[in-house]
């Protein structure tokens, strides 16, 4: 059975930029996995999304919970 697809945004932001990147994920995706799949790692120098802590609507999420 294939999974529902749901938009997202993941957002980063410093004092000097922010960066928003919006994605189609599979339904079950955690906010971790959403986070490595936007790429922001690569735009943020020293960002590392494997052990930033993460957030949905700026609640930390300290378990693997999934998007919705």
């Amino acid at each position: 059975m294939d999974n529902q697809m749901i938009h997202v945004e993941v957002v980063y932001a410093t004092p000097d930029k922010q960066q928003i990147v919006a994605l189609e994920v599979p339904e079950g995706t955690t906010v971790r996995d959403a986070a490595l799949k936007s790429g922001l790692d690569r735009q943020f120098e020293g960002l590392d999304l494997a052990k930033a802590d993460m957030g949905i609507f700026g609640k930390a999420v300290a378990k693997p919970e999934s998007v919705e």
